[in-house]
C-alpha cells in the first residue's frame, strides 16, 4: 500500500496518509506472521516455518517507519534537542490509540531484539514463551487500528477477524480445549472478547450505529473468503446487501 500511496499520491494530508499505510502494512504482515504456524498445521507444510521469524522482523521493520514519522514528522522529534519528551509522553498518555500502539510497538522490540540465535540459546525453553507475546502485539495494533478510526471501520475489523481465527486455530492445535487444559482455553477466548470489547467500546460512535458497523465488517470479511466468501454470505445474510436505513 505505501508504494502505491507514493505514486498516486499522498493526498491533502501527506503525514496521515503516511502513518495510515505504514501502520497497516505492519499489521498486515503481523497477522501474515501469526497464519504461518495454523498454515503449517493445517496443510503439513513445515518448511514454511523458516520464514516465520524473518516474516515478525519484518512486520517489526515497518513498525519502527510508522513510529520513526510519527516521533519526526508529527512531533517534530529528529534530534535530541528538538524532541520534547515530556510533550511526547503526554500524548501518550492523552490519545488512548497511542498508548495502545505503544503497547504493540514495544513488544515487537523485545520479540525484534531476541529473534536472534544468540538470543534463543540464552534462553531456552523461555524464547519460545517470550514469543508467543506477538498475539498480544497483533491484539494492541488491531486495538489500535480500531480506536485510530473515525468512522470507517471495514478494514481494522477485517484484520480483527483474522486475528481472531488464527488465535481460534492456534488455541485449537494447543488442545487448550480439554478440560485438562480448561484454563488456557478459557484465557484464549477471554483474549479474544476483551479485544472487541475494548475496541467497541473505546470508539465514539453512537450506539445507534455499533450494530451497522459490526454487521457491515463481518459481512465484508466473509465475502473476501476465496471461493466460498459468496455463498456463505448467502447462506448467513439471505443476500449480498445491507441497508443503511
Amino acid at each position: 500500500p505505501i508504494v502505491n500511496e507514493t505514486i498516486g499520491g499522498l493526498g491533502v494530508d501527506p503525514l496521515k496518509a503516511l502513518l495510515h499505510e505504514t501502520g497497516e502494512d505492519s499489521l498486515g504482515v503481523l497477522i501474515a506472521c501469526l497464519a504461518i504456524t495454523p498454515i503449517r498445521r493445517l496443510f503439513k507444510v513445515n518448511g514454511i516455518q523458516k520464514v516465520r521469524r524473518m516474516v515478525g522482523v519484518w512486520s517489526f521493520a515497518f513498525a519502527l517507519v510508522h513510529v520513526a514519522i510519527y516521533l519526526g514528522l508529527d512531533q517534530l522529534c529528529y534530534s535530541l534537542e528538538s524532541c520534547d519528551f515530556r510533550a511526547i509522553w503526554n500524548d501518550v498518555l492523552k490519545r488512548k490509540f497511542i498508548f495502545m500502539g505503544t503497547i504493540s510497538f514495544l513488544i515487537l522490540l523485545v520479540l525484534a531484539i531476541t529473534s536472534t540465535n544468540g538470543w534463543i540459546r540464552r534462553l531456552k525453553k523461555k524464547w519460545q514463551a517470550l514469543h508467543n507475546w506477538i498475539y498480544l502485539a497483533g491484539i494492541a495494533g488491531v486495538i489500535h487500528f480500531i480506536w485510530v478510526q473515525k468512522a470507517d471501520f471495514e478494514e481494522p475489523l477485517m484484520w480483527a477477524g483474522w486475528l481472531s481465527f488464527f488465535l481460534l486455530i492456534r488455541v485449537y492445535f494447543a488442545r487448550a480445549y480439554q478440560p485438562s487444559q480448561g484454563a488456557s482455553w478459557v484465557t484464549g477466548v477471554a483474549l479474544i472478547l476483551v479485544m472487541f470489547g475494548f475496541a467497541f467500546t473505546g470508539t465514539l460512535l453512537p450506539w445507534d450505529q455499533y450494530a451497522y458497523w459490526a454487521t457491515d465488517s463481518s459481512r465484508e470479511t466473509i465475502a473476501r473468503i476465496p471461493l466460498i466468501g459468496s455463498v456463505l454470505l448467502g447462506l448467513f445474510w439471505g443476500g449480498w446487501d445491507i441497508g443503511e436505513e
